[in-house]
């Protein structure tokens, strides 16, 4: 058959296919199903806290561009602050405030869960701390103490005993009293049974750190100044109390940075303040002691108005020096970042400076340098892009400190303006009295000093009012929720998966499989691979005993499927003999154990059944079996009548059967060359006497694939049938012995498929099997069903 003259393959053809594989399906589905359940239920559950946090901008607050200020305006510098929760530093923290060295080991897996709900005894409490929670504290842990695995075991309710991994105890404990080994100190809290066990492991603390960091998801929002920080654990309650911690343990982190940058500026202001105040108490006192002691109290008015002017210059003077000398610090900082931190350098650069520009590229400074940490969290020093942040921050320095430079120069040309000014002013005093010049001097210093400490407290509080203002721009949108539900494992989610993967995976095994299976099952397979006419099939039956004539189906069950199976292949036979005279027909088949002696014995007693003379001749002369089913004794047979002479109609060895018309010659003795026998003269001689004598005789022969047999007498008969058993018959092999027949150009009646199972065809008799169980029960004749089997499909051109 050609590849275009193959049939389309229909739907229909996909579910038969899976009809057939259906064992191989159930299998398969069953397989996954249980294991991804069991897998599911065996799982220690695991819970989710959830807390979300919002940074607010920070503007109009004293230190517009600092690194916290600047995360907040993009996305970019949102995720920045997700680095520094994600980061060892805060992860370090919580584990240490919340003792997680010492990591409980979970006792209740989800099966334990489930039938506790399902049996209503954790509905009330569930997932509220009861007296049956073990809790432990952990209290302190010794340096280079002991890590592993411990087993505590309750002796009572009140108290227990701590093993360690090998089983040594190492302390005898008391509920809700702290416990000290050598290792490790903790206090365990709950009530138990005697002989409750409850394990722990004691873990280094990078470990500790790690595992925290694996079990912390922190997650910005995308278009908004919030962060989601997510935490897992097999605790409900310990879970919330670790997403607390982690809140916690940033806003101090983040509160310590804020506070230590302004308290840098401020602890310069406050010196100043210090010695500024010290010199005008002085100066006041002084001025007190001269005033008693000349008995002097004012000066004239030219000379004070002079002293004004003097104090004044003198004021602005020292605010351009301190104001100089902030600048110096900043541009140190920039210079030499070991003598001086940059990020307080920017703070200086912002609260002392009023310098728009400079101003303006602090700001570019502070976002680029917290860029730098977040890039270095998750690329190497020599990447690309990190490369080109370093080269931005080291322009934007350079031009901070040309800046600064220009600025500290500038202001030292106005302090010697000022100073110029002041000894203009000085030089009109010196011709004063000694008296009424001392007056002037101790006035001036006490007016420059108070001037000058207001101007300074002034600075102060606005730092203070800066410094404060640090706090306000972190808050708790939604504080760390109490898990009442495991998230994982989600049983549904897990069940419906595996609900498709088993089906999708069984199906896909079973055309896998179909597809490795190159036998031939159904007609529509056989269809496909020849052209050769199909004559029926014969579908399985269970056949617990193997009596002689119990494979007579036409006799012991005749109104039986396989009865029904057999007329129709004996209609079908029939059919294809019309025009023509063929009585002597040859069944063989491909391999052993096909069926071939089975399905021409119930074709001879169909045949007989229609008052035709019937005969059959056992030619397997190598394992013949036709005698078993008929109850015959095996000689004298065809063998004997081969090597003896003459052969006549007289001495032919025929054995009457219990089925009237119906004649059997066993094979005989198995004679040394049975293809010898068989091809020999002497069998034409006997084939030519019961064709006068017969109207049908039926030849039984060896399997053609590996006897020659076959091949042999079909150049004597009219015609062969070829038996194929479904499922053992191999495509290739059936194809290459069809060959072989078609070569000696012996005509090949049809072909019958034998021992069909029912899952294999879609031709299956359901209903008659249905009428024919139900007649047997009752032995009420009802409305017949005929037994359904594909028609004979007509001979096509080769």
């Amino acid at each position: 058959m050609e590849e275009n003259d193959l049939p389309d393959v229909h739907l229909r053809d996909y579910l038969e296919v899976i009809k057939r594989r259906k064992g191989i399906v159930l299998l398969c589905f069953s397989i996954i199903m249980l294991t991804v359940v069991s897998i599911s239920l065996l799982m220690f559950p695991t819970y989710e806290s959830t807390t979300t946090i919002m940074i607010e901008d920070e503007k109009g607050m004293g230190i517009p561009f600092t690194p916290l200020a600047e995360f907040t305006r993009t996305d970019e510098k949102l995720n920045t602050q997700v680095m520094i929760l994600k980061s060892r530093t805060v992860a370090e923290k919580v584990v240490q405030k919340l003792g997680l060295q010492l990591q409980i080991q979970p006792e209740q897996r989800m099966m334990h869960i489930l039938w506790g709900n399902w049996a209503g005894k954790e509905k009330k409490k569930w997932p509220a701390q009861s007296s049956s929670v073990i809790k432990i504290k952990p209290v302190k842990f010794m340096e280079g103490g002991a890590y592993g695995k411990y087993t505590g075991i309750f002796k009572d309710h009140r108290s227990y005993l701590i093993f360690d991994d090998q089983e040594r105890e190492i302390g005898r404990g008391e509920v809700g009293r702290v416990l000290t080994t050598p290792h490790f100190s903790m206090q365990v809290e709950g009530d138990a049974e005697a002989g409750r066990k409850f394990s722990f492991r004691i873990l280094p603390l990078p470990s500790a750190i790690k595992a925290l960091q694996d079990n912390m998801e922190i997650s910005p929002v995308r278009n908004s100044s919030l962060i989601n920080i997510k935490v897992k654990g097999n605790d409900p309650w310990r879970t919330k109390e670790i997403a607390d911690a982690v809140v916690t343990v940033y806003k101090e982190i983040m509160v310590s940075k804020r506070t230590r940058e302004a308290s840098q500026v401020i602890n310069f202001i406050e010196e100043q303040t210090k010695e500024v105040e010290k010199d005008l108490l002085r100066a006041e006192e002084n001025l007190r002691k001269f005033k008693e002691k000349e008995r002097m109290v004012v000066l004239e008015a030219e000379i004070k108005a002079a002293l004004e002017r003097v104090a004044a210059y003198e004021k602005e003077y020292k605010s351009i020096e301190n104001y100089r000398k902030q600048a110096e610090i900043v541009l140190t900082a920039m210079k030499s970042a070991e003598l001086f931190p940059e990020k307080e350098a920017l703070f200086s650069l912002g609260a002392g400076l009023n310098n728009n520009l400079l101003i303006e590229m602090g700001k570019k400074l502070a976002e680029l340098t917290s860029q730098r940490s977040a890039l270095r969290t998750l690329l190497t020093e020599k990447h690309p892009r990190l490369e080109q942040v370093d080269r931005e921050i080291k322009n934007i320095k350079q031009s901070i400190i040309a800046e600064l430079t220009g600025l500290i120069s500038s202001l030292k040309v106005s302090e010697k303006e000022l100073l110029a000014s002041m000894k203009k002013y000085e030089a009109k005093i010196q011709n004063l009295p000694s008296a009424e010049k001392e007056l002037f001097g101790l006035e001036r210093v006490v007016k420059v000093g108070q001037a000058l400490n207001s101007f300074l407290l002034q600075k102060r509080a606005e730092l203070g009012v800066t410094k404060a203002s640090e706090l306000g721009n972190f808050w708790v949108v939604d504080p760390a929720n109490l898990p009442l539900l495991p998230t994982k494992p989600n049983l549904l989610l897990n069940i419906l998966l595996a609900l498709a993967t088993g089906i999708i995976l069984s199906i896909g095994l079973a055309f896998f499989c179909e597809y490795l299976d190159t036998s031939v099952k159904t007609p529509d397979q056989l269809n496909r691979i020849t052209s050769i006419p199909y004559l029926g099939a014969v579908y399985h039956f269970a056949s617990e005993k193997k009596l002689a004539g119990e494979e007579l189906k036409m006799m012991a069950e005749p109104r039986s499927p396989i009865a029904e199976a057999f007329r129709t292949i004996r209609t079908n036979l029939l059919f294809t003999f019309l025009g023509e005279e063929k009585k002597i027909i040859l069944i063989t088949s491909s391999g052993p154990m096909e069926g071939k002696t089975f399905i021409t014995a119930n074709l001879a007693v169909a045949l007989a059944q229609l008052n035709k003379k019937v005969l059959v001749v056992e030619a397997d002369l190598r394992k013949p079996s036709l005698r078993r089913i008929f109850a015959n004794e095996k000689t004298p047979g065809l063998s004997n009548i081969l090597l003896s002479s003459p052969i006549d109609l007289n001495n032919l060895p025929v054995k009457k059967t219990l089925i009237e018309n119906l004649d059997l010659i066993p094979a005989g003795d198995s004679p040394p060359n049975p293809v010898d026998l068989l091809g020999s003269e002497r069998m034409d001689r006997f084939l030519s006497l019961i064709r006068e004598k017969y109207d049908f005789v039926l030849v039984d022969t060896p399997p053609a694939s590996s006897m020659s047999d076959a091949l042999v007498l079909a150049q004597k008969v009219d015609g062969v049938i070829f038996v194929a058993r479904s499922g053992e018959v191999e495509r290739d092999i059936l194809k290459e012995v069809l060959e072989r027949f078609a070569k000696l150009e012996t005509k090949l009646l049809g072909i019958i498929l034998n021992d069909v199972r029912p899952q294999e065809s879609r031709y299956y008799y359901k209903y008659s099997y249905y009428y024919y169980e139900e007649e047997g029960k009752t032995g009420k004749k009802k409305r017949r069903i005929k037994s359904v089997s594909p028609p004979a499909l007509p001979p096509r051109e080769s």
